[in-house]
C-alpha cells in the first residue's frame, strides 16, 4: 500500500493492523482502540497504510474494508461524487474480465498521473487536495479528466471481452 507516517507501536514502513471483529468493530492495535471506516479513510488520505484482518480467523480483508471505505465516501458525497452510476456499472461490467490486469494497471497509471506522479511522488492525493479556489478548479477539473480516461479504458476494455475476450 503507502508509506505510513507512523503511529505509536508501528514501525515505519509497517501498516497499522487493524482487526475487524464480528460485530463490525474495527479495533487499530498499533494505537490500541476502536475505530470507524471514517477514521481509517482520513488516515488513508494521510498517506497511512492500513492491513485489516479478521480476529477470529486472521484472514486479510482489507480490499473489503477499504471498498466499505469508498462505498461510504461515494454515499455522502452527492453531486461531488467521483464515481457516477455509469462508471460503476461498466467497472462492474469488467469485473472478472480476462483482460482485467490490464484495466487494473490502466487505472493505477491514469491515477498517478492525476496525482502529479503517483502516491510516492505526492503522498496519499497531495496534488489533489484543494489549497484555495484555484487549487479546487484545478482539482476537480483533474478529477473530470481522470473519469473520462476511466470510462475510455473501460470501453476499451468492453470492446476486448466482446471481440473475443473470456467473461
Amino acid at each position: 500500500m503507502r508509506t505510513p507516517q507512523g503511529a505509536a507501536g508501528q514501525a515505519a514502513g509497517e501498516p497499522a493492523i487493524i482487526r475487524k471483529y464480528a460485530n463490525r468493530r474495527l479495533y487499530d492495535t498499533s494505537r490500541g482502540r476502536c475505530v470507524t471506516l471514517a477514521d481509517l479513510g482520513r488516515r488513508l488520505r494521510r498517506g497511512e497504510a492500513v492491513r485489516v484482518t479478521e480476529a477470529r480467523s486472521g484472514n486479510d480483508v482489507t480490499r473489503q474494508v477499504l471498498a466499505q471505505i469508498l462505498c461510504e465516501a461515494e454515499t455522502t458525497a452527492g453531486a461531488r461524487a467521483l464515481l457516477d452510476e455509469a462508471l460503476l456499472a461498466r467497472l462492474i461490467e469488467c469485473s472478472g474480465a480476462a483482460n482485467a490486469d490490464h484495466l487494473r494497471a490502466a487505472l493505477h497509471q491514469a491515477l498517478d498521473r492525476v496525482n502529479g506522479g503517483g502516491p510516492a511522488a505526492t503522498g496519499a492525493a497531495g496534488s489533489l487536495r484543494p489549497r484555495g479556489t484555484l487549487a479546487t478548479r484545478a482539482a476537480v477539473a483533474r478529477i473530470d479528466a481522470l473519469q473520462a480516461r476511466l470510462r475510455a479504458l473501460i470501453d476499451d476494455a468492453g470492446t476486448v471481452r466482446r471481440d473475443g475476450g473470456k467473461d
